[in-house]
């Protein structure tokens, strides 16, 4: 049984379009070099969520995007990047172009390909040339200081979705693929799940629409989110 995911997309346009509207307010009232931390952490917060609703309905435009804007935010938020004029005004003309293109993804067209790839650029040269502010000292010693191996350092991570998790709309393979994107890890499934199911003296019937299996990731390296936070995921 295959899911429509087509079905979900009038939800995910609609709460979209709401996020779009609470970023650009938080921004309109966000001044430089202040940072109201409920505001700006709403502002991360629809990002986000456009971000993972755009990759989780197959739009990879808007969500590596919005990953961008994502990624300047949660510098700003954190304090590792100081909230100019500059970045508040790309990220408003980044609003406005995201929300060209996600209207263009509703309509079924194309976004101003040309469009993106400026605004793309801008974000990337408040990125790279207002790099996240450290002390110089700090840097100074860790450049004089000798390289000291890192201990490999990750999580294991036990996934056991819902059985109806397909159901839904939720695809497992997306949410492995995001986990990949943190870092390296493989996947493993745990066997007694498929023992329990092949020696079981029932008759079992195996909906297609339904989750009997449980995968984990074991313990490799360390995966770390966009905002630097390493990453625990479990479902039952």
């Amino acid at each position: 049984m295959s899911i429509d995911m087509a079905q979900f997309h009038q939800v995910f346009f609609e709460e979209s379009f709401e996020g779009l509207d609470v970023m650009e307010n938080g921004l309109l009232n966000m001044d430089p070099g202040e940072v109201d931390p409920e505001e700006i952490n709403s502002i991360f917060r629809a990002a986000h969520s456009i971000k993972g609703g755009g990759g989780t309905f197959g739009f990879s435009n808007v969500s590596e995007f919005t990953h961008v804007m994502e990624t300047l935010l949660d510098e700003m938020r954190d304090g590792r990047r100081p909230v100019t004029e500059d970045a508040v005004n790309v990220l408003l003309a980044s609003v406005d172009v995201l929300r060209d293109m996600l209207t263009a993804a509703q309509d079924g067209g194309e976004p101003d390909e040309e469009r993106v790839k400026e605004q793309r650029a801008e974000l990337d040269r408040v990125l790279a040339n207002g790099s996240p502010s450290t002390e110089e000292p700090a840097q100074a010693e860790a450049v004089a200081a000798p390289a000291a191996a890192a201990e490999p350092v990750g999580w294991k991570i036990v996934f056991r979705p819902h059985q109806h998790l397909m159901r839904t709309g939720n695809d497992p393979l997306r949410i492995i693929r995001e986990l990949g994107e943190l870092g390296n890890c493989s996947l493993n499934a745990i066997s007694v799940s498929c023992r329990r199911l092949a020696s079981s003296s029932r008759k079992t019937i195996i909906s297609p629409g339904s989750c009997i299996s449980t995968g984990r990731l074991p313990r490799k390296r360390s995966m770390r989110s966009s905002s630097g936070s390493r990453t625990i995921v479990t479902s039952r």
